[in-house]
């Protein structure tokens, strides 16, 4: 039977129903940054009696994961491609983790961007309400400052007992372990159990009916959208491409969009539609990717819609 690897948010109720998602009631494991799914693969062939999930932003990372998994054949892990933070913000249930895993962090080295960085005391604090009772945090790194700043922010959390150990054969196979022991590079390992759980409910991201609106005139004549960046609050909206289907059958603009850690990138359509009005015009989220309808998404299509607006069409009907 082949099974879904990816979490995609637009397709499910959050935060995830593990029992639903993985048709049994199981400990769940969580790796932060899963890279090409090397160490996500161990941890399911190592652990059949527990689901996985994991996060990574990149998306070539994620290719390779999937490729890899899919070989394997485990029924028991699943991806998501975005924002650690989101996922656990939005995605978790609180006290519905055992174990989160973090191999070889970005360090942000520089000092300007240490902002980025994941392991802050907040997110320690954060990470303590999805942990459930007895769960852990275990962080594998080379780097030695932002080993030590990880264990000052654990310390700062004031939720979490550290143990300084000694990484599992796993976490060292993973391609930077490998290629920091090459180096002859010191590997780091500590263990942060959860003493106490903080109370960090599960952030509500708005979610919308599918947006879509109805406008009348024609498509003919209107032209190419310029480029445009568009910040509201904390949303952004960046117009990656406008595409011209062929034989007039309508537009087709390509949207980046982020929002409370979420980002999404979306397909809005303005498409002829004699069936809905007399010289009607249909605009709305064409279903690829299984995008998220949040705020976010419904600032993008306003932008189409009036953007359209200001080339001589007419709103009959919004929804957004």
């Amino acid at each position: 039977m082949s099974v879904d690897l990816f979490l995609r948010p637009g397709d499910l109720s959050l935060p995830v129903d593990g029992e639903a998602l993985f048709g049994r009631r199981a400990p769940l494991y969580f790796e932060i940054g899963f890279g090409n799914g090397w160490f996500l693969e161990q941890l399911g062939f190592a652990n059949a009696g527990v689901n996985i999930v994991g996060a990574e932003t990149s998306v070539s990372s994620v290719h390779r994961a999937f490729r890899r998994l899919r070989r394997s054949g485990l029924s028991n892990v699943r991806m998501f491609t975005g924002d650690a933070m989101f996922m656990t913000r939005h995605m978790l249930a609180p006290a519905s983790v055992s174990r989160v895993f973090v191999n070889f962090p970005d360090p942000w080295s520089r000092r300007k961007h240490q902002q980025k960085r994941l392991l802050t005391a907040d997110f320690f604090r954060l990470l303590s309400n999805r942990l459930e009772s007895g769960g852990c945090v275990e962080l594998t790194t080379d780097h030695d400052e932002y080993f030590d700043f990880a264990r000052r922010e654990a310390r700062a959390s004031g939720v979490y007992s550290e143990a300084v150990a000694t990484p599992s054969e796993p976490q060292l196979g993973t391609r930077y372990a490998k290629k920091w022991l090459l180096q002859d590079k010191r590997i780091h390992h500590a263990v942060f159990s959860c003493t106490t759980h903080v109370d960090e409910p599960v952030w509500q991201i708005q979610r919308d009916a599918m947006q879509h609106a109805l406008l009348t005139g024609s498509l003919d004549k209107v032209g190419v959208m310029p480029d445009l960046v568009h910040r509201v609050d904390d949303v952004c909206v960046v117009l990656m491409e406008h595409l011209l289907l062929p034989d007039g059958a309508g537009h087709v603009f390509a949207f980046h969009v982020e929002e409370a850690g979420l980002k999404q990138d979306i397909l809005i359509e303005a498409l002829p539609r004699d069936n809905v009005v007399v010289d009607g015009v249909f605009v709305g989220i064409r279903r690829f990717g299984s995008p998220m309808a949040t705020t976010g998404v419904g600032e993008a299509l306003r932008l189409v819609v009036e953007w359209l607006e200001s080339r001589g069409l007419s709103v009959v009907d919004r929804w957004y």
